[in-house]
């Protein structure tokens, strides 16, 4: 999956922590042991750390004034 996002209309609803359960399951089901991606500090950091996941990166100025966050959750 390239991209997972949820409209605003939606969201607090646990829409998105249903998808993100669906593609750990499906991922659990091909063998894999670790989900990656990547956030920014103005998109769902913090979402992404409620459903267990590890900051292991940050690019600064990524877009500038910004962080790009790269997480990982071993599943």
């Amino acid at each position: 999956m390239d991209a997972l996002w949820v409209k605003e209309e939606h969201r607090s609803k646990g829409l998105g922590s249903q998808l993100l359960g669906e593609i750990e399951k499906t991922a659990k089901e091909y063998s894999c042991h670790i989900v990656h991606l990547d956030t920014f500090d103005f998109q769902a950091k913090d979402f992404y750390i409620k459903q267990g996941y590890d900051i292991y990166g940050v690019l600064d100025d990524c877009p500038q004034g910004h962080k790009r966050y790269y997480m990982k959750k071993n599943i």
